[in-house]
């Protein structure tokens, strides 16, 4: 019975004495829980749908991940400015080169040209990034998918999932099956692995309404 089910403790993720993943059937008796981090605002949590969500909560199921915490939904300029800089510092301005697209390497190149990450310019380089990506915007140039209008992101969800809060035996059963199904149904997903891509700290996932 379903009442009986629910007494039961979800199965845990075991390992060999080498620290290896054993090789046992996943148990998908659980229901799986998508958080949101504090910092999200709940009028933007509010814009991932319900479809996004059972999409997610299905893969999470077949890779035996219980919990995920989505930390970027739609960012303004200067949320998406933060994300870029905490890239560049973290992991080195070429990543950040390397990672973006023309209209990123450019918001990339005017931080560069106003201090790049010397501590004591950040306020001037974040608003010479602001400034930026506003301007490309204008010009109907997309720095990032996450930062877009309303009615672009009703039409595409897109958030970033947390790898670092994913307990690392998880990690990469979760990258395997998120992969699967956007290589399964391309016209509904787009995603970015934070193993293949080196200027992706996070599971990047765009979900078609």
């Amino acid at each position: 019975s379903v009442a009986g089910r629910s007494k039961n403790e979800p199965e845990k993720h075991q390992t060999t004495s080498e620290g290896k993943a054993k090789n046992v059937s996943v148990d998908k008796n659980f229901e799986p829980v998508v958080d949101f981090s504090k910092d999200i605002p709940l009028s933007l949590k509010n814009l991932v749908t319900n479809h996004s969500l059972d999409i997610m909560k299905g893969i999470m199921k077949s890779a035996g991940v219980h919990k995920i915490m989505i930390t970027s939904t739609l960012r303004t300029a200067e949320k998406q400015v933060d994300a870029m800089y905490m890239n560049m510092k973290n992991k080195g301005i070429q990543s950040q080169l390397d990672y973006y697209a023309a209209a990123g390497r450019e918001v990339v190149q005017a931080a560069i040209a106003v201090g790049g990450i010397d501590k004591s310019k950040e306020n001037q380089v974040k608003k010479a990034m602001v400034d930026k990506v506003n301007s490309l915007q204008k010009d109907g140039r997309l720095v990032s998918k996450h930062c877009v209008s309303l009615e672009s992101y009703a039409q595409r969800n897109v958030f970033d999932i947390s790898k670092k809060l994913l307990p690392a035996a998880l990690q990469r059963a979760f990258d395997k099956a998120i992969t699967k199904y956007a290589k399964d149904n391309p016209s509904k997903m787009k995603y970015i692995s934070p193993f293949e891509n080196r200027g992706e700290p996070a599971f990047h996932v765009e979900i078609v309404q």
